[in-house]
């Protein structure tokens, strides 16, 4: 499975599109690496690339690095959880391993409670929306991210 265009939508808009570095804590453009130095559609930099993206990348650029980041996600989510997961699913815990990665994702009590094994958390929507603390503290912005993306994989279809 892909993740859907409905689901790289979807990701746009709760990653935004910047073309140029910023630090995804605040939000301002950059110049020098930190370790949260983001850009495109929530790429974050590795310190041996900033140099190559501190003056920008083109939206062509942000794409690719979109889709090149996002295929280990696509497999990841696959191999968690074998067997057929509906599309809109499959697109929101994509979502969510993208944007908390990889070793949380297969950490998570979110996976640990759709494979039916003990989580720290009594249901599903909980697990999800735990993921909204940013350095100790409940972030607005994530919990509303979450609450999206946790609807998405809620819709019936």
């Amino acid at each position: 499975m892909q993740l859907s265009s409905l689901g790289k939508e979807l990701l746009k808009q709760l990653e935004g599109v910047r073309l140029l570095p910023y630090d995804d804590r605040t939000g301002k453009t950059i110049t020098k690496w930190c370790p949260q130095a983001t850009i495109g559609i929530g790429y974050l930099i590795p310190q041996k690339e900033f140099d190559d993206m501190v003056k920008g990348i083109t939206l062509e650029e942000a794409y690719h690095l979109l889709e090149m980041r996002m295929r280990p996600v696509e497999k990841a989510v696959q191999t968690a959880l074998p067997g057929f997961i509906a599309q809109n699913k499959f697109d929101a815990l994509c979502l969510l391993a993208y944007n908390i990665g990889l070793t949380a994702f297969r950490q998570s009590s979110v996976l640990k409670i759709l494979l039916g094994k003990p989580a720290n958390y009594p249901t599903l929507e909980k697990a999800w929306l735990a993921f909204c603390m940013d350095e100790g503290k409940v972030s607005a912005s994530l919990l509303a991210r979450r609450k999206k993306e946790y609807l998405l994989y809620s819709e019936e279809k």
